[in-house]
């Protein structure tokens, strides 16, 4: 069973404690050599025995406590069943900004948008209540290639830091999954477009081989994942290769024209609402709430029709990536994860575009798993980001994670998994636990929501005397105090009385 982190690991320890190769990844070349990593090894996290951690950054000390009422018994099997052989090879697809509900095999009315990626979901292990532990990019990254959320690891960035400039970055000498397959003797490779190919992120940088384009759209970003298994494939070592395609991010404009069509049948709007341009993230915002409800109703069907187009495009070219890997035959040996990010929102609480809220628009993700010889599931219970890292581990039989992780592996748990996701965007800070249908909001400013199977979360029912919102809070309030500490400069929260 993989081992867990059974209380808050200390802060100061995980963002200095692990051994990393610290490797500055090379953007541009691609030897064909495989990579050979340095002589560390990563440790592991030691065994703790209560829910007690001290933080000692400074020359003061904050103790954290977990109630043991907060964890989650895994009792079950991995949902992870090969006939034969475990694969090899693991191969990550992200696709960034992709709303679980614009693909036909979550929502019936968008049949026609993902028709590959619905294709492929039919014939994967899939993850029908799963949550992104963030609402952007970044963080949600570091909780799949990290099986840790920030609040474990101490780190939470800003990118409204007062600091340097502006962006606190996930520590080099904090490992992620790269960084343990490179240790492990795997080729390690990157390829795509958008958040991954820019380089400073920290990212990129544990590569030690990438085709990348930070401003290409997704034929890019196929042709990239091409070269670096076209490669991989004639080294005989096992390899690991993540893709990422970014055309559904804002502003919406990757697409060719050819999937611009619905826009001829939509009333012309303005010149001065530039929809497929940065104005949606820059003005729209304070703009939405003077403009006409006609004028907010087609600015809204324009951005669907951007957004889908986007959507679509990205689908048919991943569908020639995985016909050209069929052909290639690099999935005959393969653990392919797909996963996506986070979502967007489109005004449903207020707001345009990610990082604004935690609400579901944003945070609801898709992870499935995929192989030759995988047999197809559908898991129905709640999982988390966090929880990838686990579930490859095992289902490769390739050990425990050289870092526990606060993910379970799929399927051994139930339905009373716990799950905690957090935004530190622009100062926004917010918090989120949710449990047996119950999901608590925490807002920096010491306001509280509280929804009960409640799916698009209108209904805040929150009531400080309610048991089950008392009982959720005790278990985030702990995750609220670690962002407190994790967050370095940035304004703390105003705590309920």
């Amino acid at each position: 069973m993989t081992q867990r982190l059974s209380s808050i690991i200390l802060i100061s320890a995980l963002l200095g404690g692990f051994g990393c190769s610290g490797k500055d990844g090379d953007s541009s070349t691609d030897d064909g050599t495989t990579p050979t990593g340095d002589d560390s090894t990563p440790a592991t996290d030691s065994e703790t025995t209560d829910d007690t951690e001290t933080t000692d950054d400074t020359d003061t000390e904050t103790t954290v406590v977990i109630p043991e009422s907060c964890e989650t018994e895994a009792t079950g099997a991995p949902a992870l069943v090969f006939e034969g052989e475990r694969p090899t090879n693991l191969l990550i697809i992200g696709v960034d900004t992709l709303r679980r509900d614009h693909m036909g095999y979550f929502d019936a009315s968008r049949k026609g948008t993902t028709d590959f990626m619905d294709s492929l979901l039919e014939e994967s292990v899939v993850l029908m209540d799963h949550r992104a532990c963030s609402n952007w990019t970044y963080m949600s990254s570091v909780c799949i290639m990290g099986g840790n959320t920030g609040m474990d690891l101490g780190w939470i960035p800003n990118l409204d830091n007062p600091e340097g400039d502006g962006f606190v970055r996930i520590p080099l000498d904090t490992p992620l999954l790269p960084d343990w397959f490179n240790d492990a003797g795997y080729q390690v490779r990157l390829a795509g477009t958008g958040l991954f190919s820019a380089p400073g992120f920290n990212i990129i940088e544990r590569f030690p081989f990438t085709t990348t384009d930070e401003f290409g759209d997704a034929s890019d970003a196929s042709a990239a994942a091409m070269t670096q298994l076209v490669t991989a494939k004639s080294i005989p070592d096992p390899w690991f290769v993540m893709v990422h395609y970014f055309d559904p991010h804002m502003p919406y404009n990757k697409t060719p024209s050819s999937y611009l069509g619905e826009l001829e049948g939509l009333p012309a709007l303005g010149a001065e609402f530039p929809v497929h341009t940065d104005w949606l993230a820059t003005e729209l915002h304070d703009l939405w709430p003077s403009l006409s409800s006609e004028n907010q109703e087609l600015i809204l069907q324009y951005i669907d029709v951007y957004y889908r187009a986007n959507i679509k495009y990205t689908d048919d070219q991943m569908a020639l990536l995985w016909q050209q890997m069929e052909e290639l035959g690099v999935l005959d040996d393969t653990l392919v994860v797909f996963w996506t990010d986070h979502g967007e929102q489109f005004f449903e609480h207020g707001d345009i575009e990610h990082g604004r809220h935690i609400y579901g628009e944003e945070t609801r993700a898709s992870v499935a798993f995929w192989a030759k010889n995988l047999a197809p599931a559908v898991i129905e219970t709640p999982t988390a980001h966090v929880d990838v890292i686990p579930t490859i581990y095992e289902a490769m039989g390739i050990g425990e994670p050289p870092r526990a992780s606060s993910g379970y592996v799929v399927g051994t748990t139930g339905e009373d998994r716990i799950r905690y996701n957090w935004s530190g965007r622009d100062y926004r800070s917010i918090a989120g636990v949710d449990r047996s249908g119950h999901r608590l909001m925490f807002n920096w400013d010491g306001s509280r929501e509280h929804y009960i199977n409640d799916e698009l979360e209108t209904d805040d029912v929150f009531s400080a005397d309610d048991a089950n919102a008392a009982a959720l809070w005790d278990c985030l309030r702990p995750q609220v105090e670690l962002m407190d500490i994790a967050m370095e400069g940035a304004p703390s929260p105003t705590w309920p009385e």
